[in-house]
């Protein structure tokens, strides 16, 4: 596989909105855990209609929406998430 092949990942969004150039998201929804994603990296990024319970950066719990997004493997290595 090359660094720049597409990988799909499950996420928990933590923060979009439309106005900024990242997303934050996180692998297993904890939210001291989250990492931004540039818009310009990603492939893909779609809504699954569904939620997970997780936390935000201060540990709070809260339902979070889950979204399946496609980035370059090294960006998702890099961030964790695989």
């Amino acid at each position: 596989m090359s660094r720049n092949d597409p990988t799909e990942i499950l996420v928990a969004v933590h923060r979009d909105q439309p106005d900024t150039n990242a997303v934050l998201v996180s692998i297993n929804g904890e939210g001291k855990r989250a990492h931004w994603v540039a818009r310009s990296q990603i492939f893909s990024y779609h809504l699954i209609g569904t939620s997970t319970e997780g936390t935000d950066q201060n540990g709070v719990r809260k339902r979070l929406p889950l979204a399946n997004m496609t980035v370059p493997e090294w960006l998702a290595k890099d961030r964790g998430f695989i």
